[in-house]
């Protein structure tokens, strides 16, 4: 509850919010720019709260991540709202990637290039690690339903937010194409 208050979801000043896919999403240390995807390493982002700051540090004095994590992206997902299967950037965000997952619990789906299909099941207050092989060959993603089904158990979904928590790399990654 103290983490959900700390960031201020309807406006919050040391962040940028978007509207993308019906969620709100909000940065906080790097705007990420979904259509260059990449971060200008050059404009980072107003102060970020302390409660976050201190998830970083966290994440990084239990060893969780080997950096402390520089850039959030939090987003708000409502009950029907999901997020298409994807592989999150790999030239602008070092590995691992990490989601903690507050207020209502989820269905994380990853699939593999090969067929192979696996579907985790993500508690509120849960903290998901995507490292190596997770993070970079298989997809992950959220399907758009109201519901669940874990154990046998219809559970409806409530209002999610979601944080992931990346270093950006030091350098910006350029491709260069050959002249002649």
């Amino acid at each position: 509850t103290e983490l959900i208050q700390a960031v201020n979801i309807d406006m919050n000043p040391s962040a940028t919010s978007t509207d993308i896919a019906r969620r709100t999403v909000i940065h906080y240390g790097y705007e990420f720019n979904y259509k260059t995807r990449s971060v200008d390493l050059e404009k980072p982002l107003p102060l970020m709260p302390d409660k976050l700051r201190m998830v970083c540090s966290r994440l990084r004095n239990e060893s969780i991540s080997s950096e402390e994590p520089d850039q959030i992206t939090l987003n708000v997902y409502r009950p029907g709202q999901g997020i298409a299967p994807h592989v999150d950037t790999h030239s602008a965000f070092e590995d691992p990637l990490i989601s903690l997952s507050l207020m209502s619990d989820t269905i994380m789906d990853f699939r593999h290039p090969d067929g192979q299909e696996v579907s985790v099941f993500l508690p509120r207050r849960s903290l998901a690690v995507l490292s190596g092989a997770s993070r970079y060959g298989w997809t992950h993603g959220i399907r758009e339903r109201k519901s669940d089904v874990v154990d046998g158990e219809i559970r409806p979904r409530g209002t999610r937010v979601s944080l992931t928590l990346r270093k950006v790399k030091s350098a910006v990654l350029q491709y260069c194409m050959p002249f002649d």
